[in-house]
C-alpha cells in the first residue's frame, strides 16, 4: 500500500466513523487529531523520500486568513476574558485544520480514487438513513427532547458548559422547535446544532447523487430509498438556508452541464421574472416560518456591524465577545462571512471572498477539460455543487464551530485542488504525447 493510499484510507475511515465519534463524544478533537497526524506524516514522508509537497492556491489563501486571524487574536487577547480567548483559539484551530487538510488531500487524492471516494458517502448515506428513520420513529412516540450523555461528558467539568461544548458531549438526535406556527420535531446528529447537521445532509445528498450518476444507478430503488430518507432528514433539520442551498446547487448542476449555458441561464432568469409573484409569496412564508429566528439574526447582524470603529475595520476584534443583555450568543455569530468580518476585519473578510471566487472560477475553468470524459465530468459537476452549496450555507452559519462539517468542507476544497491538479497534469501529458506523435509523423515523412 502506497503512502497516498494510506492517507486516503485514514481519511475515509474518519468520515465513515463519524457516528462513532459522535456517540463517544470525540468530536471536540478527533478531526483535529486525524488531520494533524496525516499532515505530519505527509511532511515526514516527503522529507524521507525527497519528494516535494504540492501547494495549491487555496492553501496560500487559507494561510493568509489563518495568520490574519491569529494576529487579531494576539493583539486583543490581553484585554479579553480568558474563556473568550480559549473559544477563539478553538475557532482558529479549524482554519489550521483546513490548511492541513487541503495540503494532505491535494497530495493524496488521485483520479482513480473517484469511485472509492464516492462510495464513502454512499456508506455515509446508509448510516444517516438509520439515524433519520430512528429519529422520525421516536418523534411519533416521544414528544420531548432526547438527550444522551456520551462517555466523555465528564469533560464539561473542565471545559465548561458552553453550547458548543455541551452539544458536542451530549447526543441530541431529537428536540422540538418552533416552525410554521407550531412545535415540530427537529433532527440533529453528528454536529453541535441542527443547521450544521443540515449542512452535512446537503453534502451527503449531493455526493450520493454524484455516486448514483457515476455508477449509473439514478433510477435504482436503493438510491431512491437513500435519497428520499436523507432528504427527509434534511427537511427535519428545519434549516431554511440548507434547503435553499441544496435546491440552488441542484439547479446549478442542471444548468452548468448544458452546452449553451448562457442561453439556458437567460431563459431561467426570464422564468424567474415571470414567476416573481409566487416566489415572493414563498419567500415571505419561508421567512415567517421561524420569524423569531429571522428577526434575531438580522438584529445580531446589525448590532455586530455597529461595533466597528476606525482601525477595527482593518483586522477586526479577533474574539467574539458576549453581550448577555442583548443576545444569548456571541456577537458576530450566525454567518461565516459576518463572523470573519468581525474577527479579522476587511483584511480577512476580503481574503475569504477571494478564496470563494477563486474556487468557483477555477472549478468552472475545468469544464472544457473534463466534458468528454464521463466520470470526470460527473465528479466535476458534483464538486461544484458542493462548493456552491456551502457558499450559501455559510451566509447564515459559522464554519469554524461544527467539527464534522468543517472537516468535510475543507476536505472537499482539498479534493477539488487534487482534482484540478491531476486533470491538468493529464491534459499536459496528453498534449506532450500528441506533440511527440506529430513530430514522429513529420520525421517519418521527411525520411521517406
Amino acid at each position: 500500500m502506497t503512502e497516498a493510499n494510506h492517507f486516503f484510507r485514514v481519511w475515509k475511515w474518519t468520515v465513515v466513523g463519524a457516528v462513532c465519534w459522535w456517540a463517544l463524544g470525540l468530536n471536540l478533537f478527533i478531526f483535529h487529531a486525524v488531520t494533524l497526524y496525516l499532515f505530519i506524516r505527509l511532511i515526514f514522508v516527503s522529507n524521507t523520500e525527497d519528494q516535494g509537497v504540492v501547494l495549491m492556491p487555496s492553501f496560500f489563501l487559507l494561510l493568509g486568513l489563518f495568520l490574519i486571524y491569529a494576529f487579531s487574536i494576539l493583539i486583543h487577547a490581553p484585554t479579553a476574558e480568558g474563556k473568550r480567548v480559549v473559544a477563539s483559539l478553538y475557532n482558529l484551530s479549524f482554519w489550521g485544520v483546513g490548511l492541513m487538510l487541503v495540503v494532505v488531500l491535494t497530495n493524496a487524492f488521485e483520479l482513480k480514487d473517484i469511485r472509492s471516494l464516492l462510495s464513502v458517502f454512499y456508506r455515509f448515506a446508509w448510516l444517516m438513513s438509520f439515524l433519520v428513520l430512528a429519529t422520525a420513529f421516536a418523534a411519533f412516540f416521544v414528544h420531548q427532547e432526547i438527550a444522551i450523555k456520551t462517555p466523555l461528558y465528564g469533560l464539561t467539568d473542565y471545559l465548561g458548559k458552553e453550547t458548543l461544548v455541551l452539544n458536542s458531549l451530549v447526543m441530541k438526535p431529537l428536540h422540538w422547535d418552533w416552525f410554521a406556527e407550531g412545535l415540530r420535531p427537529r433532527f440533529m446528529a453528528l454536529t453541535p446544532y441542527s443547521t450544521a447537521t443540515g449542512g452535512v445532509m446537503v453534502i451527503i445528498l449531493l455526493s450520493l447523487m454524484t455516486w448514483a450518476a457515476v455508477e449509473r444507478k439514478l433510477g435504482h430503488p436503493v438510491f431512491l430509498f437513500l435519497f428520499i430518507v436523507n432528504f427527509a432528514g434534511l427537511v427535519m433539520c428545519l434549516s431554511r438556508t440548507c434547503l435553499v442551498a441544496f435546491m440552488a446547487s441542484v439547479i446549478m448542476m442542471l444548468f452548468l452541464q448544458r452546452r449553451y449555458f448562457i442561453l439556458w441561464m437567460l431563459l431561467f432568469l426570464g422564468l424567474l421574472f415571470l414567476a416573481m409573484p409566487w416566489i415572493e409569496g414563498a419567500l415571505a412564508w419561508l421567512l415567517s416560518a421561524r420569524e423569531g429566528s429571522t428577526t434575531n439574526r438580522l438584529a445580531l447582524y446589525e448590532y455586530s456591524l455597529e461595533q466597528f470603529e476606525g482601525v477595527d475595520w482593518i483586522f477586526g476584534f479577533g474574539l467574539k465577545e458576549r453581550d448577555a443583555s442583548a443576545f444569548s450568543i456571541p456577537i458576530g455569530s450566525h454567518s461565516t462571512y459576518l463572523s470573519l468580518l468581525y474577527k479579522t476585519g476587511l483584511a480577512g473578510f476580503i481574503l475569504f471572498l477571494i478564496l470563494q471566487a477563486v474556487l468557483m472560477v477555477r472549478w468552472y475553468g475545468l469544464k472544457n477539460y473534463v466534458v468528454t470524459q464521463r466520470n470526470l465530468f460527473l465528479f466535476w459537476r458534483g464538486l461544484g455543487a458542493i462548493l456552491f452549496a456551502m457558499t450559501i450555507w455559510m451566509a447564515t452559519d459559522d464554519l469554524d464551530a461544527p467539527q464534522l462539517l468543517a472537516f468535510l468542507y475543507f476536505s472537499w476544497v482539498g479534493l477539488f485542488e487534487a482534482f484540478h491538479l491531476n486533470v491538468m497534469r493529464r491534459w499536459v501529458s496528453w498534449q506532450q504525447e500528441r506533440k511527440r506523435d506529430d513530430t514522429s509523423f513529420v520525421g517519418g515523412l521527411s525520411q521517406s
